[in-house]
Formats: structure tokens, sequence, C-alpha cells
């Protein structure tokens, strides 16, 4: 309990990892264009309980009227035999195995909702990010280090569903009225999560640990 501690996180190549134009990404996709776009994903997609989908399905039974023509992109799985009804519609992306298509739904999206109750960290969220996609998530998972509350997404309490469709809500709402969101959420990718960044931290601990050392 007495050593130094230091967490770094996972980097991420922020010049793979950026904005494409949201016509673009969607129509590679053919997801609709001018709708509220709502990504969740994971291995397995809503397979996996510990990365909360049931938690999701009962958010977004709570949004408001007001987040009509609402649409839901799930990647990870292919559709499921028995279709999940959430009274709007839901596309399944499927298993993207590379880079360029994860870049392309990030871009697609208007948010992304990671409603896991056990994460280490969170590598969608930061993905998403660097392609200006806000995120919405529960606090007290690893996905708290890297969203900022009502800066670039919004954390929930864990396990609230009320305080999660109220996240949800408030990103699509202050989306629709500026960028501000997907700015602040690139911008911190960029400063927090990229190689030089993550690079530097690594070489100031060696180099602590060295020169207490030589001392």
């Amino acid at each position: 309990k007495n050593w130094p501690v230091e967490v770094i996180p996972n980097p991420i190549d922020v010049n793979q990892w950026k904005p494409v134009d949201k016509k673009t990404a969607r129509e590679k996709f053919e997801l609709p264009l001018g709708v509220p776009l709502i990504l969740f994903g994971a291995i397995g997609g809503a397979a996996d309980p510990r990365k909360g989908f049931e938690l999701l399905q009962a958010a977004l039974k709570l949004l408001p009227g007001s987040t009509v023509g609402l649409e839901l992109a799930v990647f990870g799985q292919e559709a499921p035999q028995q279709a999940i009804d959430l009274g709007f519609p839901v596309h399944y992306l499927g298993h993207l195995s590379n880079e360029a298509d994860m870049q392309m739904a990030y871009s697609a999206a208007d948010l992304l909702v990671a409603p896991s109750i056990q994460e280490v960290f969170g590598q969608t969220a930061s993905e998403a990010h660097a392609c200006a996609c806000p995120a919405v998530a529960f606090e007290g998972t690893g996905l708290a280090d890297v969203i900022e509350h009502r800066k670039t997404g919004y954390l929930a309490r864990l396990g609230d569903i009320e305080d999660l469709a109220r996240g949800i809500s408030w990103v699509l709402e202050s989306s629709s009225k500026s960028t501000q969101l997907n700015d602040a959420a690139r911008a911190r990718a960029v400063e927090k999560f990229s190689y030089p960044v993550i690079a530097s931290q690594y070489q100031n601990i060696y180099l602590k640990v060295f020169n207490s050392n030589r001392g």
C-alpha cells in the first residue's frame, strides 16, 4: 500500500481515429440521414450482461417525446433471430473488424452509449471521442477516466436508468444546438490519449525511477 502508483491510459492514434463527414459515414452503413442516431457496441453486442444493454433498453423507453425519429445502431453482433422491440428502428452493423469501419461508425453517430456496469477503461469511448463523438456512460467504471461530465458527454449514476436516459437526452439536445460537445470530445482525446502524450508519461516515470536510483 505504500508503493507509488501512476495511472497511464491506453493510447490511441488520433491521426487514424478522427472525424469523418457524417453523411459519408451514414451512407457507408446505409443509415438514415437527418435523424438522431445512438451507437452501442461491445464484443458479443447485447449478449454480455456486463455491457449493460438491458439498462440501455430500459433507459431508451424513458426518453421524452422530443427525441422523435431516434434510431439505434449496434456493432459487435449480427441481427438476432428474434428482433428487439424498442419502439424505433435498430440497425445491426455486425462485427466491424478494422479501424476504418469503426471510425465510420463513430462518425455516423450523434453519441455513443456505453452503459457498462464493469469496465476497466473503455477504449470505445476514447476512440469515439477522437472521432468527435460524445459518449454517455455510468460513473464508477473506467469510462469515467475518459468522459468529462457535461463537457465531452455525460456520466450517469451507476445503474440509474433514469439518469442514463437524462444523459442521452442531454447530449442529443446539446449536439443539435452546436458542435461544442463534439469539438470538446475530439480535443480531450488529443490532449489525454494521443501517442505523444502517453509516451511522455512513460518517459517521465522511467526518468524519475532512474534518477531516484542514482541518488
